[in-house]
């Protein structure tokens, strides 16, 4: 689990973020395309803001690739003086989803020492 303030991120984990995102709702019930759009410039628009902390997880999800790919982030937003959680997304294509619930126990005890 990597802590990653917004304004911290490079090119390919946008993408990866945005990807997450895209796949969790365009296309859904509920979900029109302008709603995951505008969705998505609020994503674009954490990820540059400092007052957001990302936990993300990363791992191998081709055996033959040498590096390793976002799989889940976390986001808590700070707001005065209170921290809020703000979104959970994980890639369902890697390993159903789970380490999305794994990387949001290890992000909470993290918040907690804070």
């Amino acid at each position: 689990m990597r802590k990653t303030p917004g304004g911290s991120f490079t090119d390919t984990e946008r993408k990866a973020a945005r990807a997450i995102h895209e796949k969790r709702y365009r296309g859904r019930p509920g979900y029109s395309d302008e709603l995951v759009d505008a969705l998505d410039t609020g994503l674009l628009s954490a990820l540059e803001d400092p007052s957001n902390t990302f936990y993300c997880l990363y791992a191998k999800t081709d055996a033959n690739s040498t590096t390793e790919d976002l799989v889940s982030y976390l986001r808590f937003k700070q707001d005065g003086d209170r921290t809020k959680l703000a979104s959970v997304m994980a890639n369902d294509d890697f390993q159903g989803g789970k380490m999305g619930e794994m990387l949001a126990e290890g992000a909470f005890r993290e918040q907690q020492r804070l």
